[in-house]
């Protein structure tokens, strides 16, 4: 049965992000500042500098490790790829075509 993720906010889910970003330290726990200056190149082309590393809660049982707090990106990133490492999933995208929007379907594939 497909794992459905619900979140309070709007989440951009890319398939060729490297990490799980957000700009709101508030979704981290177990944060810990970033030692080192760290940059990422966003979108855009700007530099912008990760200024803690914690996991994020997403579900009661689906929590993301490792994820970035840039306070000046503009959106919460969820990494198709980190996803699938961490939890052994796959994603499935749909389309509705009544309400002409997609969806995605985590699937976490059994422990073998």
């Amino acid at each position: 049965m497909p794992f459905h993720i619900f979140v309070y906010k709007a989440w951009i889910i890319n398939s060729s992000a490297s990490n799980h970003i957000t700009p709101d330290l508030s979704l981290l726990h177990s944060v810990r500042p970033v030692q080192a200056t760290c940059y990422i190149t966003m979108p855009n082309g700007r530099q912008a500098q990760i200024k803690h590393i914690g996991s994020m809660l997403l579900a009661s049982d689906l929590v993301l490790e490792n994820a970035l707090h840039i306070p000046k990106f503009q959106f919460n990133l969820l990494s198709i790829s980190k996803l699938t490492k961490q939890f052994a999933a796959n994603v499935v995208f749909t389309h509705s075509k009544s309400t002409k929007k997609f969806a995605a379907n985590v699937i976490f594939t059994p422990n073998a």
